[in-house]
């Protein structure tokens, strides 16, 4: 099991996070990740859509996913979906479970959003004089 504990230092509103992370009964601070994208040097944040927490969303995701290319897929989707949403000014608990339904729900979205793309290539297609698809997409003979 995999959980990240955002822990705030520091005063408001220039307090620091430090997120740590706890797999397998072992804990280690998460690392930014700036060698991926440099979003935020000057820490990571939540809370708000901005430069701190899309760094907080790339840490979290190559840290659970260890695939960087994939949570570079996803980061700012995850933006939207959870750092966005964490308590800013209070520490929070994101657990594994949260995580891989983030994800889904993300994966989802995407998958739905190219097939609404597709039907309406099919649509723009099928509509063209002298099509050979139908509506479908299905090929006319």
């Amino acid at each position: 099991m995999t959980s990240y504990h955002g822990i705030r230092t520091g005063c408001q509103p220039i307090a620091a996070l430090r997120v740590e992370v706890e797999r397998d009964g072992k804990t280690y601070h998460l690392p930014m990740r700036l060698d991926l994208k440099y979003h935020s040097p000057s820490g990571l944040k939540c809370g708000f859509h901005g430069l701190g927490p899309l760094q907080l969303s790339l840490a979290i995701l190559t840290d659970f996913l260890r695939d960087d290319q994939k949570a570079l897929e996803l980061y700012q989707d995850f933006l939207d979906e959870v750092t966005s949403r964490l308590p800013s000014n209070t520490g929070w608990q994101l657990t594994d479970t949260q995580v891989v339904a983030a994800i889904n729900a993300i994966n989802l979205r995407n998958l739905k959003a190219a097939e609404d793309k597709r039907v309406t290539l099919i649509k723009s297609v099928s509509n063209t004089p002298g099509s050979r698809y139908d509506e479908n997409g299905n090929k006319c003979y």
